[in-house]
């Protein structure tokens, strides 16, 4: 290894460093709600912004737990590519009455002016537990990075997604190494 790139490794990890905490340390901004919705919120990330919106329902965990996991994957968005990756993206937390579990995911691209659109079905019971073994809403803010392709190669997406989403969530500390 050269000198140049020996002097310039410290300084591109405290630059990824950087964009991580950015993201980590953002704080939701509460915005007023679109028609038919319960609640909105954005947060301001490196690269871009996230706008979460809840659609009527309840939840027994509240808005603050579900806001803390979206925010830990868009966080891990940002540590693995250094920013997020579309400028806009939205997604629309729908509660699942009677259900309990894992969050379900649907990401798709260039949906009413934003560049990425999730929609994340949530159990009305589920727990923190849940959204602590949710591995779910970091694989579809992954979709993010990559353009949609023709039916055909769909596999190409889930496959990303499906490799980034752990390395992601490794480089944030949300999950171990030795798991993946």
């Amino acid at each position: 290894m050269n000198q140049s790139v020996r002097r310039a490794l410290p300084l591109l990890l405290l630059f990824f460093v950087s964009m991580h905490a950015a993201a980590r340390d953002a704080q939701w901004q509460k915005i007023a709600p679109g028609a038919g919705l319960a609640d909105s919120y954005r947060l301001g990330l490196p690269g871009g912004a996230l706008e979460v919106d809840f659609a009527p329902g309840a939840l027994d965990l509240g808005e603050t737990p579900v806001l803390a996991h979206i925010r830990a994957g868009a966080s891990a968005e940002v540590a693995y590519f250094g920013r997020f990756p579309v400028g806009r993206a939205r997604i629309l937390v729908v509660p699942a009455p009677g259900r309990g579990g894992d969050p379900h995911g649907t990401t798709w691209g260039d949906v009413d002016a934003f560049q990425g659109f999730t929609r994340l079905r949530i159990g009305e019971h589920s727990t923190q537990a849940d959204l602590d073994d949710d591995w779910v809403t970091t694989h579809e803010l992954v979709h993010l990075a990559f353009p949609s392709q023709e039916r055909t190669h769909h596999w190409i997406e889930e496959g990303l997604a499906t490799y980034v989403e752990p390395l992601a969530r490794v480089k944030t500390g949300e999950l171990r190494a030795q798991k993946v």
